[in-house]
């Protein structure tokens, strides 16, 4: 199932599998008009509710290990959900012959046209050909903690700590396949899985420098997702 844009497109392979919660309508609206006035295309993922009962009843989880880590803390039915809703993403993208693959959710800006993107997306492949995750925008990160000082390109810092949420991210088909054989089952939420596995010397993880961001996380959109339910 696909957005009204995915028909012209259907074999661009730099598509977007972007995840949307039905539900939340006037955010998916406003994910698409943002989509359409950038002529970006995307594939859409009918995100996982977490509010929904049983949904997430399929996704084998470990709620002592998360709650181990967290310190007690319960996981929260959002974190479930969008773990799963990530790892469907994940699905399509190791699915296809092609050697990466874009997770968008829609709680982002599209900064340029896609055409643009395209380029900036080849050209951070090719420059960084064994990366496992390229966020392609926004947030500024501080360089003393978290940016490497070694291992760069001329459009990607090379990160030793993926402080950035799951807004958008380029994931490498290998990288993908890895997380759905070994990260299957939930006890961190997604962010934090890649967090950790930033600091596995195994993966590279990268961040497009300023001059390169075709996206970055909307933090003014209105979310639907926790409001609470009405009496």
């Amino acid at each position: 199932m696909g957005g009204p844009l995915e028909t012209e497109v259907v074999e661009n392979l730099n598509t977007p599998w972007l995840i949307s919660l039905g539900r939340c309508a006037r955010r998916r609206e406003a994910m698409i008009r943002e989509c359409s006035k950038a002529g970006f295309p995307y594939h859409l993922v009918e995100a996982v509710d977490g509010e929904k009962e049983g949904d997430t009843d399929y996704l084998e989880k470990d709620l002592e290990a998360f709650a181990g880590l967290y310190r007690g803390r319960r996981a929260r039915p959002g974190e479930i959900a969008c773990y799963a809703s990530h790892l469907m993403a994940l699905e399509r993208i190791s699915g296809r012959d092609f050697p990466y693959g874009i997770v968008m959710e829609d709680d982002v800006k599209i900064l340029s046209d896609f055409e643009e993107a395209e380029e900036t997306i080849a050209r951070q492949v090719a420059e960084a050909p064994g990366f496992s995750v390229i966020y392609p925008g926004g947030p500024l990160l501080p360089k003393a903690h978290v940016i490497a000082k070694t291992g760069g390109t001329e459009s990607l810092n090379r990160l030793s700590t993926a402080l950035i949420g799951t807004q958008c991210y380029i994931i490498s088909r290998r990288f993908s396949d890895f997380i759905l054989e070994n990260w299957g089952k939930f006890y961190r939420p997604i962010d934090e899985v890649y967090r950790f596995l930033s600091r596995d010397g195994r993966f590279e993880f990268y961040h497009a420098r300023k001059e390169d961001w075709w996206v970055s996380p909307d933090f003014n959109v209105a979310s639907e997702i926790n409001k609470p339910k009405q009496p």
